[in-house]
């Protein structure tokens, strides 16, 4: 009788184990996925620079000889990341308005090249209410705050810059950074 409950007992110690593991392995994997996922989203925006409208190598993110395509390029990317929640608007300043409400957008803060900006995050020129915009994937945060970037219909390419948040301008509108929109997946995974 003994040795039935020892073993018992060796039984239920050893799935408590085993679920204990689990548990500590399912608190630590939201980190090491968003940090997986912002990776993924960079290197995806790094191997499309060289993509344009001139090789044609564009129409794979959507109709980019017809539209302005900086957003339609962002959806891809975060899409071929495997980004399951991302905003359906081609206007690149909406990605704001889609952000804002849930807690996605971070404002760079007028006077400042802050705004606390990570890889995968895509950064948004003009205004949550301003049209004629720009937005670009960022790959890369540089430690004096300027940023490294994939843009797509940057002069009807991809192309990778080394941005000052402070004075880069962009899109037609020719505006100033207004802050970062983080993938949803990214920060709080059971979005």
């Amino acid at each position: 009788m003994k040795q039935k409950r020892y073993a018992y007992l060796k039984t239920v110690f050893g799935i408590l184990m085993a679920a204990a593991f689990l548990v500590a392995g399912s608190v630590a994997a939201p980190s090491a996925q968003a940090a997986s996922l912002r990776e993924n989203i960079a290197a995806i925006a790094n191997a499309e620079v060289g993509a344009s409208e001139a090789n044609a190598r564009c129409l794979k993110y959507g109709p980019c000889t017809e539209y302005e395509w900086c957003a339609i390029f962002t959806q891809w990317v975060w899409r071929t990341a495997g980004v399951k929640y991302i905003p359906s608007s081609w206007v690149a300043t909406q990605w704001a308005q889609w952000g804002e409400p849930r807690g996605l957008y971070k404002r760079r803060p007028p006077g400042t090249k802050g705004g606390n900006p990570r890889p995968g995050d895509v950064a948004i020129y003009g205004e949550p209410d301003f049209f004629d915009g720009h937005i670009s994937v960022v790959v890369d945060v540089l430690a004096d705050g300027n940023i490294v970037t994939v843009d797509g219909n940057w002069n009807e390419a991809v192309v990778r810059r080394t941005v000052d948040p402070l004075a880069s301008r962009g899109g037609g509108g020719n505006v100033l950074i207004s802050g970062y929109v983080s993938p949803p997946e990214a920060d709080s995974p059971s979005y």
